[in-house]
């Protein structure tokens, strides 16, 4: 594509909470013989609040996005990082999104494909600064019921292992995604609900083409039968139910004690209610109120703590890199 397609046609961006889907939707667009999605990346937020390291006067700073990110690209596309360097060399990028479309069109036409996407929970946390990175992002958000996104966690290798800190974690990342689509607009954000998705894939997949300008194909609908493409090798131990057909395999109202979901309501309630899931008749007891918000306050420690020692970590490194005379 020319610059000008590249920077008119959609790039679409599937977020969410975590075990909300978003592994299921990407599966199914990277099956169109015309679209790209990697698994997850985490340089496209970082690298734009870098923007000014790269863009200079003189040209872009190919050499330090490479070393600021080189590695972390490499891991998450699978390449080594001479492809990064030659896809940016070749593409000769004016500006930090320029250098993202050129590292997406490579890895697009890797695969022999024309058109790229993103997949990243995280990036619900970042939509308006996506957006104003990228005039062409489109932002699908799959929403799922939180208390099987709960029951989801706590049954995974990674990710929260409490069902309070799971509540939690699902209520800040759709509040958030929800605000920012507000900001962004409808013509640039669409939410898609995983309960629907899984039966009725074909037609919440044409409304996803439809906003994205991408023609409908099914064999989106097959994604099961070559998910280990879609993934460059073995499926994750979280993702093996992409292995089949969509389905619900979970239920929190056979899977989860009354208690539990009493819990799990306590801290997602008013956003179950605004999504329209809403709530069980049960009344929770003055003891699980207590319970739960000490749990709450502990898990939120948990996760300013964890946010505090990668703070720490990235600072360390940088210094690490300053004194050895090489780039962060």
């Amino acid at each position: 594509m020319t610059r000008a397609e590249t920077e008119t046609t959609p790039f679409p961006y599937i977020v969410g909470s975590g075990r909300s889907g978003t592994s299921l939707l990407r599966a199914m667009l990277d099956s169109h013989p015309d679209m790209a999605i990697p698994n997850e990346t985490h340089f496209v937020v970082s690298g734009g609040r870098r923007r000014g390291r790269y863009e200079r006067s003189d040209g872009f700073d190919i050499e330090r996005l490479v070393a600021d990110f080189g590695p972390l690209i490499s891991r998450e596309l699978r390449c080594e990082l001479v492809d990064i360097r030659g896809a940016l060399s070749e593409a000769e990028p004016r500006t930090f999104p320029d250098a993202v479309r050129a590292i997406f069109s490579w890895y697009a036409a890797r695969r022999g494909k024309t058109r790229y996407g993103n997949k990243s929970p995280v990036h619900a946390l970042a939509m308006p600064e996506l957006a104003n990175l990228f005039p062409e992002a489109r932002f699908i958000h799959i929403i799922r019921d939180g208390r099987d996104v709960a029951l989801s966690y706590v049954d995974a290798p990674v990710g929260p292992q409490t069902l309070e800190a799971a509540a939690l974690k699902w209520r800040r990342f759709v509040r958030r995604a929800r605000e920012g689509g507000r900001l962004v607009g409808p013509g640039r954000y669409v939410e898609v609900r995983y309960e629907v998705l899984t039966q009725q894939p074909e037609d919440v997949l044409r409304r996803v083409c439809e906003f994205i300008r991408l023609d409908f194909d099914d064999r989106m609908l097959r994604y099961h039968e070559r998910v280990e493409e879609a993934f460059g090798g073995p499926v994750p131990q979280q993702h093996r139910n992409l292995h089949r057909p969509p389905s619900r395999v979970r239920d929190w109202r056979e899977q989860l004690t009354p208690e539990a979901v009493a819990g799990v309501e306590l801290i997602a309630g008013p956003t179950l209610n605004e999504l329209g899931y809403g709530r069980t008749p049960a009344r929770p007891s003055l003891l699980l109120r207590v319970t739960t918000g000490r749990r709450v306050v502990a898990a939120e420690f948990a996760r300013t703590l964890h946010g505090i020692e990668n703070r720490l970590l990235g600072k360390r490194s940088k210094a690490g890199a300053r004194r050895t005379g090489g780039s962060p």
